[in-house]
Parts: structure tokens; sequence; C-alpha cells
């Protein structure tokens, strides 16, 4: 069963970072994620009492989303042994937001400084609490662990090794703000749909033969089976949990 889940609450992104595929692209989908949609995957969530990792991101940025912080409450209520992880370019991550969604119940801020000194987010991280602090990580982009995202970036990441397992699909899954399921963070084009949950259950989605195949298959090395495994060159020693992966 997969222990990761993110959750395209919105797709807009104030920022165009090269690395990214928002530099010079645009989501098939736009806008936020509808509510019933996300109480739905709550839902089907809550059935099998979810305890992996949630995050409110794939190329979006959450904090822009207006629904963020009741989001984040229902989440911990609906999902209490969940871990949440919140991704953020720490732009719109204000003290009064922090501390507010810290006591909503995430568990791990992952903030990205763009801006060296400069960024918005360091005035505030210089001055919150030591125990608040064990719950950032606060990276600088060159630390980042970066790809080519499925091969639409060139010149980034390593080299594409066509025969190489992976087992993201084994342990992740991308619900986007439409509802859809694709089964890696690098389809961005949403090459790979799996599903809707507004028209399927997400477990019968998950269990679904073709993507079984799928998931078996990439585990395998066969990459080159698939448009955007195949010149992807993402590798991840993840483990089984997942919890100690960070996108």
């Amino acid at each position: 069963m997969f222990r990761m889940v993110e959750i395209e609450i919105n797709s807009q992104c104030n920022r165009k970072c090269s690395y990214c595929p928002n530099s010079f692209m645009k989501r098939k989908e736009q806008g936020e994620m509808e509510s019933k949609v996300f109480y739905k995957l709550l839902e089907s969530l809550r059935k099998i009492k979810f305890d992996g990792r949630i995050s409110y991101h794939f190329f979006g940025e959450p904090l822009l989303c207006k629904n963020l912080i009741p989001y984040v409450k229902e989440t911990k209520i609906q999902l209490p042994d969940s871990k949440i992880f919140l991704y953020s370019n720490g732009d719109y991550l204000d003290r009064e937001k922090l501390v507010l969604l810290n006591d909503y119940g995430v568990d791990k801020f992952i903030i990205t400084n763009h801006q060296g000194n400069g960024h918005r987010f360091q005035k505030v991280y210089d001055h919150i609490s030591d125990n608040l602090k064990e719950k950032v990580t606060y990276l600088t982009s060159k630390e980042l662990n970066l790809v080519n995202r499925g091969g639409l970036l060139e010149g980034v990441g390593g080299n594409v090794i066509s025969e190489r397992p992976c087992i993201v699909p084994k342990n992740l899954l991308v619900i986007t703000c439409k509802g859809n399921v694709v089964y890696c963070f690098n389809d961005y084009c949403q090459v790979h749909t799996m599903g809707n949950i507004m028209e399927r259950d997400l477990i019968d989605i998950w269990n679904d033969e073709v993507y079984v195949r799928i998931r078996t298959e990439l585990a395998e090395g066969k990459r080159s089976n698939y448009e955007v495994c195949k010149v992807c060159n993402h590798y991840s020693a993840l483990t089984e949990d997942g919890l100690d992966f960070e996108l």
C-alpha cells in the first residue's frame, strides 16, 4: 500500500524556478481543488486508516491556496496518525501562519530559500523558538536533489538509465486538483493518469490490474515501457515506509 500522498490543492506558483517545468510550461489542470474533491479523498484515506505522509503540492505553492489551513486542520482530525509535510518556497509563510499550521498538525516544514539572506522567510526563521525550528528543514536551492522531471528539463540531474528500478509508484501517488490519480510526482503533463477519485474509489483505482502491473514493472526496472519513465533520471533509495523521502 502507498505510504505517501501528494495533494495538488492548487496549481499556481508565484515563482518560475529554472529547475521546474513551471518556468516554461503551464500545468494541464488549473485552479484550486474543490473542497468536495479534497474531502472525498480524506474519506477514502480514513477508511484505510492511512498513517503515512500527506503533503499539499504537485508543482504549485500550497500557501497560495485559501483553504490550506482548514485542509491541514481537517486532515489531522480525519487522519490523526498521518504525518503532514508542508513543502513551500516560504515567500508567504509569516510567523502567524507558521505557528497556526504547526498548531493544527503540520509535522514538518520543508522550505526552499532561493534568495540567500534576503529571503522573506529568513527573518521569520531567525525569530522562532528552537522547538519550532526543529520542525523546519530550511534548504537553499543548491541543496535540492534535482532531476529532469520526466525528461522535460535538459541538462538537469544525472544520466538516464532506463533499466534502473523505480519504487516511487509503489509508495506514492499524486491527486491533482481535479481529482485525477497520477502515479509519479515527475509526471507534470499527466501522461500516465490512473483514474479520478470522483468517479472511482481511490482504493479501487490503486488495486486496478493495470496500475498494479505498472508498479510491478517499474520496480523491476522496466522504465522503457512508459513514456515519462524511459526518459526520467530520477533515482531514490526510497525505503518501503517512504517517510524519509523528500521531493
